[in-house]
């Protein structure tokens, strides 16, 4: 089963992308900076003033900054939990939590879990319309165009349940979480498209 990667946001492009500690941040958070990428967001890991975090754009100019309790850790199995905020650096009054899977976030129950984390941020973005939306046209004859596209029929189902199966049997934690994200909603495709 394979995702078009030419459905990816494109890699961030500046000086940091050749720095050891960035490129160590970018490969230990890969499975959340992909999921993220295929939505498509342009996401990016920002190591400034010592802190760690992961941002993606949005269409609106503003943009959210992934963290766990503070900063993001160099070890991702050290991090509390999951904090996503939206924030715009020229307008202050966009503020607002996304998701919070810390100690006391609403969502703590699951912790550094990655599939509700990307779960949230995909019904975030497509609620008020912040990601890129390709058409129909643009995407064949499919309903979805999520980041894991969404099985569309029984035989499809079928495959993407399978896949799981064999992934959990041979321990291949990315493969467990393509076919997750596939199985599981939200899908955009049962929302209607607002023109705006």
């Amino acid at each position: 089963m394979s995702i078009d990667p030419a459905r990816m946001a494109p890699m961030p492009v500046h000086r940091d992308t050749d720095d050891p500690l960035w490129r160590k941040l970018w490969s230990a958070y890969e499975p959340v900076i992909t999921a993220l990428r295929r939505i498509p967001l342009v996401t990016n890991v920002e190591t400034s003033g010592g802190m760690f975090g992961i941002t993606t754009e949005l269409t609106d100019g503003s943009y959210l900054w992934i963290s766990s309790v503070e900063e993001l850790p160099i070890d991702p199995s050290e991090a509390k939990g999951f904090h996503v905020k939206r924030v715009h650096d020229d307008t202050p009054t966009i503020d607002e939590i996304v998701y919070d899977s810390t100690l006391d976030g609403e969502q703590s129950e699951h912790g550094n879990n990655v599939v509700p984390l990307v779960q949230a941020i995909v019904a975030f973005v497509t609620e008020r319309h912040l990601a890129l939306r390709l058409t129909a046209e643009e995407t064949g004859k499919r309903r979805c165009a999520c980041v894991m596209a969404h099985p569309q029929d029984d035989d499809e189902r079928a495959r993407v349940r399978a896949a799981l199966d064999n992934a959990l049997a041979t321990g291949d934690a990315h493969a467990v979480f393509v076919a997750c994200m596939q199985l599981l909603p939200p899908c955009p495709a049962r929302y209607e498209v607002v023109a705006r």
